[in-house]
């Protein structure tokens, strides 16, 4: 199975909360980052992910970060990444991830409130989190309900605050 892409149905996902029992979801849009600790990749992108998430809140996005691994591990990466994003966990044998069609992490979906793919994001893509980064902010200011704003395109600039800061060794590019 391939990895759920633009348009389609985002399905509805089982799982735990931190203490182990069943997830409450959250309503509206969501973006979803699905993730495993031991992943450079995810090591790279989590605290770009985590600033993402202030700039989705003021557009009236959730973000929920979707582990793989279990709350101590989880915890131990964030402690070294000093980040604390809102966070779900897919224990084995990873049936949300399976069900959206993961094959590597991170992925990131950026999903409507009608549970709609309006984004995937496979892997580290400098230029995915600037059009994202893009999106929310114009989304903030035009104080549209999150999905309603004009999509924008790779040429859009985020005009109220820079998303990846000067001096800040980025990669265009970071296979999961």
């Amino acid at each position: 199975m391939a990895v759920l892409e633009p348009g389609r149905t985002f399905p509805t996902l089982s799982l735990r909360d931190a203490d182990g029992g069943p997830a409450v979801l959250p309503r509206g849009q969501i973006l979803w980052g699905f993730f495993k600790t031991t992943c450079p990749t995810c090591e790279l992108m989590w605290p770009f992910l985590d600033r993402l998430s202030s700039m989705a809140q003021r557009a009236g996005t959730a973000v929920v970060a979707v582990s793989q691994d279990d709350r101590g591990e989880t915890e131990a990466f964030y402690e070294r990444l000093r980040i604390d994003p809102p966070t779900l966990y897919d224990p084995p044998p990873w049936n949300a991830s399976e069900a959206v069609g993961l094959s590597n992490v991170p992925t990131l979906f950026l999903v409507s409130a009608e549970a709609r793919i309006r984004e995937t994001v496979e892997g580290f893509q400098k230029a995915k989190m600037e059009e994202l980064a893009a999106r929310f902010s114009a989304e903030s200011r035009s104080g549209a309900p999150a999905g309603q704003s004009r999509i924008l395109s790779a040429r859009s600039r985020v005009t109220s605050e820079s998303f990846f800061r000067p001096g800040e060794s980025v990669p265009a590019l970071r296979p999961g």
